[in-house]
């Protein structure tokens, strides 16, 4: 028995498509499957390409050290997503908007001063997704359906301990968050500009259709060297102390 046939099946009717599906996949708890992918990326104009690829750029160099900014940022995000959905739950579907922005508003005052929490949150909330992900993947693999319903245990095991992580190791989650965001970000921009260009379309178009691995192989590979670089660059060194005056 799947355990997605447990959650209800789609949201009420009222908003647009995007928003829609997006909600969808948070009530499910699941990341978005290829094809899903494919058509968010075919979807994206040039300019929100550009824009989207640039600010990956930021996230995948720049993640530790605009942790604050980006970690506010990406609260505002989740905010304006969980306000949307209890709009939705609570058939309020005309005042999404406003549940939105006040769930925006209100997670990123709060990210601020429990900045700490928050990452832990997020990093729970990552890896929770990323757990359930792997538990069905096992499961699938060793073709024993019958425990799909308990998947809630990859979700539950592995948020715990992305979130335990991120009070012990803080900068290693901010990166590892940030360079993955990053990557996901650049590979979606560059990705939709290649398809807007007649002569990468035809090349492009039928790799991202057909290849169901090279998007993931892709993000990684992307988020890898972001990792790298924001571990291993050379920040400036303290300035050694002044010796106190003598007498």
């Amino acid at each position: 028995m799947d355990v997605e046939q447990n959650i209800p099946a789609s949201m009420p009717a009222g908003l647009p498509a995007f928003d829609q599906a997006t909600l969808d996949r948070i009530s499910n708890a699941r990341l978005p499957d290829h094809s899903e992918i494919i058509g968010f990326i075919r979807g994206i104009e040039p300019l929100q390409a550009a824009l989207l690829a640039a600010c990956g750029v930021i996230y995948l160099l720049y993640g530790w050290k605009a942790f604050k900014a980006l970690v506010i940022v990406n609260a505002a995000i989740l905010g304006a997503a969980a306000g949307a959905l209890l709009a939705v739950k609570f058939q309020h579907q005309d005042l999404w908007l406003y549940a939105a922005g006040g769930g925006a508003a209100l997670a990123g005052l709060l990210a601020w001063p429990f900045m700490r929490l928050a990452v832990a949150l997020m990093g729970g909330l990552a890896g929770a997704i990323f757990g359930r992900q792997i538990f069905i993947q096992a499961v699938t693999i060793l073709e024993r359906p019958e425990l799909l319903q308990y998947s809630w245990a990859g979700c539950i095991v592995a948020g715990l301990i992305f979130s335990l992580l991120a009070f012990m190791v803080f900068r290693l989650v901010v990166i590892i968050l940030t360079s993955f965001q990053g990557g996901g970000m650049i590979f979606c921009g560059l990705a939709a500009m290649m398809l807007r260009i007649p002569e990468l379309s035809d090349k492009v178009g039928p790799e991202l259709r057909n290849n169901v691995n090279l998007v993931p192989i892709a993000i990684i590979a992307i988020a890898a060297c972001g990792f790298l670089y924001q571990l291993f660059r050379a920040d400036p060194p303290p300035a050694p102390a002044q010796p106190a005056p003598a007498g």
